[in-house]
């Protein structure tokens, strides 16, 4: 049945085997079958519960609709944290970074992990793609932090730091919410061999609540071109957190999405900078060096040109990524 085509303003009362009765008011749009009756009701398992409608009237009071759903098993659990997926992006400016295919790695990426979020159970998601302008070398660290940024400003609880080119196959990787950071993307099709542990770094996939990226302050924001920023992270979470908890490879089982691969970006300059910066972490102490450098310091690093809401699960920021405080050449 339509209730909105009938109603306005509707009421939904669930009797719980005819001892309590909760009500609160529903969206129209939705069926009697559709009907969730959770807000007020303590968590649990309720072996008999069933739901009435009522018309609200101006004064508040409500008037019998005469739809009453069966009697029926109904578990009620916690709403759902919200999830924002960050996923860094560029296409082009090739030579500079894997930059190549990538228009057709994301159109493939945001149509799966789309279908894939939801069938998961997600409720509450959006895909932040942050964008990189076609200026200078491409920091993924950067885009990390501030995604993350403007996934809080959203209202996210936690997040996945995302490659565009990792897809999830198994079901029981859910995406559901951990306290922890939690490397996700233990297997790759990208490689032909298994190894556990993985190695040092978090590369592909990794999961983590807000507090959590707060307290290892995100990403570096000095690693610019291609590599070393998830091994960076790697150590950012052994020294906060202690342990790595990773997914066991059968349930972080992704497949990568093809795209051209630029060869030899490990014996740039860039490259030897990016080692340097790896280096100085590993020899520091504490937490003073990674407190210097990260979530908290990355509006020195970008400037926002844009972010648009593209569809109701995904919004693009345009960012320009900054060097030395000053905006970098086109590419």
């Amino acid at each position: 049945m339509d209730i909105a085509q009938m109603f306005p303003q509707i009421l939904a009362c669930v009797n719980i085997q005819d001892k309590d009765l909760f009500c609160y008011p529903i969206p129209t749009s939705k069926s009697l079958e559709e009907v969730q009756p959770v807000i007020g009701l303590p968590l649990g398992v309720y072996p008999q519960v069933r739901v009435s409608l009522y018309v609200q009237d101006e004064d508040g009071q409500g008037q019998p609709l005469n739809i009453v759903s069966k009697w029926r098993k109904m578990m009620v659990t916690e709403p759902q944290k919200k999830l924002c997926v960050v996923v860094p992006y560029r296409d082009g400016c090739i030579g500079m970074q894997q930059g190549e295919g990538r228009r057709k790695n994301l159109h493939i990426f945001l149509d799966y992990m789309v279908k894939f979020l939801k069938e998961a159970g997600r409720q509450a998601f959006e895909i932040i793609i942050t964008e990189q302008s076609q200026e200078g070398l491409f920091n993924k660290g950067v885009l990390f932090n501030i995604g993350t940024h403007v996934s809080e400003d959203r209202g996210c609880e936690y997040v996945t730091l995302h490659d565009v080119d990792q897809i999830p196959t198994n079901p029981r990787n859910d995406y559901h919410f951990v306290d922890r950071p939690l490397h996700m993307c233990t297997y790759s099709t990208q490689y032909d061999y298994l190894q556990w542990p993985p190695g040092m770094h978090v590369g592909g996939v990794v999961m983590s609540s807000m507090d959590s990226y707060r307290a290892m302050n995100g990403y570096s924001n000095k690693y610019y071109g291609w590599g070393l920023e998830d091994n960076d992270q790697w150590y950012r979470i052994k020294r906060v957190f202690g342990e790595i908890d990773r997914l066991p490879q059968q349930i972080g089982h992704y497949r990568d999405l093809p795209h051209p691969r630029i060869m030899g970006l490990d014996m740039t300059v860039e490259y030897n900078d990016s080692k340097a910066v790896l280096e100085e972490l590993k020899n520091s102490e504490g937490l003073e060096y990674i407190e210097t450098d990260g979530y908290a310091q990355v509006s020195y690093y970008t400037e926002i040109a844009s972010v648009t809401e593209e569809s109701p699960h995904v919004v693009r920021a345009l960012i320009h990524v900054l060097k030395n405080g000053d905006r970098q050449p086109p590419c």
